[in-house]
C-alpha cells in the first residue's frame, strides 16, 4: 500500500513538472480556475436559498430584494459559466503543448536508440506501449488538479452540512469510497490486461499499415490476399478484445451496485431534511441549500474517485515509461575527440556478432585501408560486408578487437563528426516522401547553388530521367503522397538519387554498399565513371556481389564466412592459383562468354 502510494505521489509530481515545464502560465490558470468554480457554486446555492426564503416568508415589499439575489445569482452564474469555458480553453491548448512535448521526447528516444533494438521484438512491445500511453499522460495534470479542485470543494461543503449534521456529511463521503477502491483496482487489472496483448495489437496495427502502403499494394491485390488480412486482423480484434470486455463489464457491475449506497443515503436524507421542513424547524431554502450540499458532496467525492483512476492509470503508464527508458539506454556512446577528415581505416582482429545471438558474423578480421585508395568487399550473401560498414559507421560496436580511424579508437570520437566525415550509401537505401532536394542535400540546406549541384551529380550519374521527371525542379516531391505533382520513382532511380546524397556532400570517406544492384548496364557504367573520378581523392570502400564493377578498385577483399579469404588487386587474385575470387569471377564471366544456339 505505502509502495503504490510512493509511486502515485513520483507519478504525479513528474507529470506537474511535465506541466509547468511546457507552460508555466497556462498552467497558473488551470489552477485558479479549478479553485474558483467551487467557491463560486457554493455561493450560488446560498442565493437560492435566500431567494427561497424570501419567497416562502410572506413579507411584504420584497421585490428589490429578490431582484438584487436575482441580479447577483445571474452574475456568480456568468462567472462560473466563464470559469468553465476558459479552463476548457486553457486546458486544450495545454495539453497539445504538452502532447507536443512528450511527442519530441519519444522522437528523441527512436531517434537516438541503438540500431541493435530494432532487432529486438521486446523493444517494439514496450516502445509501441509508451508511444500509446503518451497520448494519455497529458491528461493526467487535469486529473490531479480536479481531484484537488474536488477535495476543496468537498471540505468546503462537508464542513456546511456537517453544521446541520455531521452524520449527514460523514454518511455520504464514507458510502461513495467502496466506489473510489473498485474502480482502480479494476482499471489495474485491465491496463495489465491491455500490455499482455501488446504484441497482438502491434500486429493488427502492422495489417493497417501494410494494407494502406503502397509498396504492398499491388502484391495484395495480385495474390488476393484481402480476405486473408481481414480475417487475421478480425481474429487478433476478437482475442484482444475478449478479456477487455469481461473486465470491463465486471467493472461495470461492480461500480453500479457500489454506487447505489450513497444515492440511497442522500434520499434517506433528504426526507429527514424535508420532515423537519414540515414541522417548521428548517426552512424551504434549509432544504434546497442542503440537499444541494449533500449533492455537492457526492458530485465531488464521484469527480475525485474518476479522476482518481485517471491518476492511478497513468500512475501505471509513468512507471512503464520509466522501465522503458531504463532497459533500453543507449550503449553507443559517443566519444569526445573530434574529427573532420578520414585519412585511414584499421581493423585490427575484429570480431562480432548482433545482440542476442551466439553466431560470430564477423571472425577475426584484421585490415587496413589509407587515403586516396579504393577497396571493394566482395562475397556471397551473408559473408559479414553489410555489418563491417555498420561497424565502421558506429551503429554497432565490435563485441572484440578494435576499429581504428587515424590511429586512433573510432569510439574516441564524437558520433556526430564521424558520421559528416562518410558520404554514405546504404544497400536498399530508402529515400523519404519529401522533396529532392531535401532527400539529398539532408539537414546541409544552406549552400545557394544547391539545386545547380544536384542537376549536375544527377545527369553525372544517368539522372537524366530524373531531370525531365521533375522539368529541373529539384524542390518537386517524390511520391504524391504530399503534392499531386510529385514523382514517382523506379528502384533504379531511387537507388541513383540515394548515390547522389552520398556524393553531394564531399565527404572524405565514399561508403557505398552494393551502390548498382538496381541499375540498368548503362547507368551502371556511368555512374561507376563519376565515382571513378570522384573516389580519387577519398578513402573509398565499396561492397559489390557484380564483379563487373570492380576495374575501379585499388584493392579486393574477399570475405567468406565472416573471415577474410583472399586480399589483394584483381590482377594478383585471378593470377593466384586455386583463388576463390577466380572461381566466383569466372562464375559471372561464363554468362557474358556463352551464346544461344543457333
Amino acid at each position: 500500500m505505502l509502495r503504490n502510494l510512493s509511486e502515485l505521489k513520483k507519478a504525479v509530481i513528474y507529470c506537474l513538472k511535465l506541466a509547468w515545464q511546457s507552460s508555466k502560465g497556462y498552467t497558473l490558470l488551470r489552477l485558479a480556475g479549478n479553485f474558483l468554480i467551487p467557491i463560486f457554486t457554493i455561493v450560488a446555492s446560498y442565493l437560492t436559498k435566500l431567494i427561497l426564503d424570501l419567497l416562502t416568508a410572506g413579507a411584504d415589499k420584497i421585490e428589490m430584494q429578490i431582484l438584487f439575489l436575482l441580479l447577483s445569482a445571474l452574475l456568480v452564474s456568468l462567472i462560473i459559466s466563464f470559469l468553465q469555458r476558459f479552463t476548457q480553453y486553457t486546458q486544450l491548448i495545454h495539453n497539445n503543448i504538452i502532447q507536443n512535448h512528450i511527442s519530441l521526447t519519444l522522437l528523441d528516444d527512436a531517434i537516438s536508440a541503438d540500431l541493435s533494438l530494432f532487432d529486438n521484438a521486446q523493444f517494439y512491445d514496450k516502445f509501441t506501449v509508451v508511444r500509446r500511453d503518451s497520448y494519455s499522460l497529458a491528461s493526467v495534470l487535469w486529473s490531479v488538479l480536479d481531484c484537488i479542485s474536488a477535495i476543496f470543494s468537498l471540505a468546503s461543503t462537508f464542513v456546511i452540512l456537517a453544521q446541520q449534521n455531521i452524520w449527514y456529511a460523514l454518511i455520504i463521503t464514507v458510502l461513495v469510497i467502496p466506489t473510489a477502491i473498485a474502480n482502480p483496482y479494476y482499471t489495474r487489472k485491465i491496463y495489465f490486461n491491455d500490455l499482455e496483448q501488446i504484441n497482438n495489437e502491434r500486429k493488427k496495427e502492422y495489417i493497417l499499415s501494410v494494407c494502406s502502403s503502397k509498396y504492398y499494394a499491388q502484391g495484395i491485390r495480385c495474390w488476393n490476399l484481402g480476405k486473408l488480412l481481414k480475417e487475421k486482423y478480425q481474429f487478433l480484434w476478437e482475442v484482444v478484445l475478449r478479456a477487455r470486455k469481461k473486465l470491463s463489464f465486471q467493472q461495470t457491475i461492480s461500480v453500479f451496485l457500489l454506487s447505489i449506497l450513497p444515492e440511497a443515503a442522500v434520499c434517506v436524507i433528504s426526507f429527514q431534511i424535508a420532515l423537519r421542513v414540515i414541522n417548521g424547524s428548517l426552512s424551504i431554502g434549509d432544504y434546497s441549500f442542503y440537499t444541494g450540499m449533500m449533492a455537492q458532496i457526492l458530485s465531488s467525492m464521484t469527480v475525485f474517485a474518476t479522476h482518481m483512476v485517471t491518476v492511478y492509470d497513468n500512475k501505471l503508464k509513468v512507471e512503464n515509461m520509466n522501465a522503458f527508458t531504463s532497459k533500453f539506454n543507449r550503449t553507443i556512446v559517443s566519444g569526445e575527440r573530434p574529427i573532420r577528415q578520414i585519412e585511414q581505416i584499421e581493423f585490427q582482429d575484429v570480431c562480432f556478432q548482433y545482440p542476442g545471438t551466439s553466431a560470430l558474423i564477423l571472425d577475426h578480421v584484421s585490415f587496413t585501408i589509407k587515403n586516396k585508395k579504393t577497396v571493394v568487399l566482395v562475397g556471397k550473401n551473408g559473408s559479414g560486408k553489410s555489418t563491417l560498414i555498420k561497424l565502421l559507421l558506429r551503429l554497432y560496436d565490435v563485441t572484440s578487437g578494435t576499429i581504428l580511424v587515424n590511429g586512433e579508437d573510432i569510439r574516441s570520437y564524437r558520433l556526430e563528426d564521424l558520421h559528416r566525415c562518410f558520404g554514405i550509401y546504404f544497400q536498399n537505401a530508402p529515400n523519404f516522401s519529401f522533396t529532392i532536394r531535401e532527400n539529398i542535400v539532408l539537414n546541409d540546406d544552406d549552400d545557394k547553388n544547391a539545386a545547380s549541384r544536384i542537376r549536375d551529380l544527377l545527369l553525372a550519374c544517368a539522372g537524366e530521367d530524373i531531370v525531365q521527371a521533375c522539368h529541373g525542379d529539384m524542390d518537386t516531391y517524390l511520391t504524391r503522397i504530399f503534392s499531386d505533382k510529385g514523382i514517382e520513382l523506379s528502384e533504379g532511380q531511387h537507388q541513383k538519387v540515394a548515390i547522389v546524397r552520398a556524393l553531394y556532400h564531399d565527404a572524405s570517406c565514399l561508403i557505398l554498399d552494393e551502390p548498382s544492384s538496381a541499375l540498368d548496364p548503362e547507368a551502371e557504367h556511368r555512374i561507376f565513371e563519376s565515382l571513378h573520378q570522384v573516389a580519387k581523392d577519398k578513402l573509398t570502400l565499396l561492397t559489390s556481389h557484380r564483379f563487373s564493377n570492380i576495374d575501379l578498385a585499388d584493392r579486393i577483399i574477399l570475405l567468406e564466412d565472416g573471415r577474410i579469404l583472399e586480399d589483394g588487386t584483381r590482377d594478383e587474385l585471378l593470377a593466384q592459383k586455386g583463388s576463390r575470387f577466380a572461381e566466383l569471377y569466372e562464375y559471372q564471366a561464363q554468362k557474358f562468354r556463352n551464346t544461344p544456339e543457333q
